[in-house]
């Protein structure tokens, strides 16, 4: 009889212990998930001025649009500004090699500028305006949010530039259909993008980024 004794308040200890656990998980996930959604403005406008930023780095610096090759030196200093840029907004990971997905890491983010070396008096960027809108954001962990959230770009362009994206450059020849890329062009375009966000000490960042340009539609000139 005494044995059973000992057994029942050894389980009634322990249900009691697995309550408290419950109802101490419990209220942290409802602080947790409250201070969410506190940080959610805090995250839309770390998207929104990231696209918009983009933008100005889409634009062919002027003295390369006059001549039709530039040197490793002479893109070095516009490299290494737009690394800053990436450093503001991104933190830095090692690439999954379980991924199921090729998503755009913070080395990506930064090696894609590169490919605006081919951006030259034939081929660049007169202008570029990016706007991020539909942001949906949602919590998908401890310190970690998951974002959805369409581009859209209106660039005036001459000839065959490639453009930058929250993915990967955009060569605007697979859309030469759209309109004579030999000459200059108003072009909007649209894409839809997924991006994994971290909390971090310096608040949020950029984890990864995936998704693609939809659509390319030439505009007039006057618009």
């Amino acid at each position: 009889m005494k044995f059973w004794k000992r057994q029942l308040k050894k389980s009634n200890r322990g249900l009691i212990l697995a309550l408290i656990l419950i109802i101490g998980v419990t209220i942290y996930t409802l602080i947790d998930n409250n201070s969410f959604k506190k940080e959610k403005p805090e995250i839309e406008e770390l998207i929104s001025s990231y696209i918009k930023e983009m933008g100005d780095y889409a634009v062919t610096p002027e003295e390369f649009t006059k001549t039709t090759e530039i040197s490793d030196k002479e893109f070095k200093p516009y490299q290494d500004e737009y690394n800053k840029f990436i450093n503001n907004y991104w933190v830095y990971k090692k690439r999954n090699p379980n991924s199921l997905y090729w998503e755009c890491l913070m080395t990506d983010a930064k090696d894609m500028y590169s490919d605006l070396m081919n951006n030259t008096k034939e081929n660049h960027v007169i202008s570029a305006v990016y706007d991020a809108r539909d942001i949906k954001i949602r919590k998908a962990g401890p310190n970690c949010a998951t974002a959805t959230f369409k581009v859209y770009i209106v660039a005036e362009t001459v000839g065959d530039p490639n453009i930058i994206t929250p993915m990967y450059p955009e060569s605007l020849g697979w859309y030469s259909d759209e309109g004579d890329l030999t000459k200059k062009n108003k072009l909007r375009l649209e894409g839809e993008y997924e991006a994994t966000l971290e909390r971090t000490a310096d608040g949020w960042r950029f984890y990864d980024s995936s998704g693609y340009i939809t659509s390319v539609e030439e505009i007039d000139i006057g618009e």
